[in-house]
């Protein structure tokens, strides 16, 4: 399940930098133009300042949706980073082929999942502020489904 978020995140990545803009084909009234002695004009102030009083307010990042989103993902993230600390104290060897370079010892375990705790909070915080509320979310769910995949498969193999 981490695959495919990772294989998520690299094409949602891909296809981010595919929404470039001819710039050569926009103008830009404020540009500076080639009599020197005029002042630029000021209908793009005017116009942005217009569109901004149109657009809808901008819901809160940690409203109550999202604090109980993110607060299912950091448990299950906690209980399988815990559980995983015990399975491998125990004997067990890590199965996630990425994960297994880093959990050789106990800190770059705990470096590993507080980076990966980061990186999802990060990326649902960074979606949510791009205007992509409803994508945060289910970014989020995903996570928290692979976070409770990983628990699930920690518990049926750990001793």
């Amino acid at each position: 399940m981490k695959r495919g978020i990772f294989l998520f995140l690299l094409l949602a990545g891909s296809s981010v930098a595919q929404n470039l803009v001819n710039v050569s084909s926009r103008s830009f009234p404020d540009a500076p133009s080639a009599n020197f002695g005029e002042a630029p004009t000021s209908s793009f102030v005017e116009a942005s300042s217009s569109t901004r009083e149109r657009l809808p307010k901008r819901e809160r990042f940690l409203n109550k949706g999202n604090l109980a989103l993110l607060g299912a993902f950091t448990v299950l993230q906690g209980i399988d980073a815990y559980k995983t600390e015990r399975a491998i104290d125990q004997g067990a060897v890590e199965q996630f082929p990425i994960a297994r370079h880093f959990c050789q010892t106990r800190g770059s375990r705990i470096a590993y999942f507080g980076v990966n705790y980061a990186g999802t909070v990060g990326m649902t915080y960074w979606l949510h502020r791009k205007g992509h509320p409803q994508l945060a979310r289910i970014f989020t769910v995903m996570s928290s489904v692979s976070a409770a995949t990983a628990l699930s498969y920690t518990l049926s193999h750990s001793r």
